[in-house]
């Protein structure tokens, strides 16, 4: 599936690939840049799942190492940041 934000200036195209006979599935994204000039964005993602694919077994298997929290939420600063944060 793919999209253009057109008033952001990009586009998005996202690959989902399933495993046969397993319950993995791997998703790729590639964001670009429709303009001439260079563009900064921040881009956030999380899973949305519930039962029945989610259960105490699930293991969700990401890249990330740093979570954020509002700057109004009581937790922990994070280093060379105004956000507050855990790392893992």
């Amino acid at each position: 599936m793919e999209c253009r934000l057109p008033l952001a200036g990009l586009s998005v195209v996202r690959k989902i690939t399933l495993a046969r006979n397993s319950g993995v599935a791997l998703i790729s994204e590639t964001v670009v840049n429709d303009r001439k000039l260079g563009r900064i964005y921040n881009m956030v993602q999380h899973p949305s799942i519930a039962a029945p694919f989610l259960d105490d077994s699930t293991l969700v298997d990401s890249n990330a190492t740093r979570g954020v929290f509002p700057r109004k939420a009581k937790c922990p600063p994070v280093a060379g940041s105004r956000a507050c944060g855990h790392r893992w």
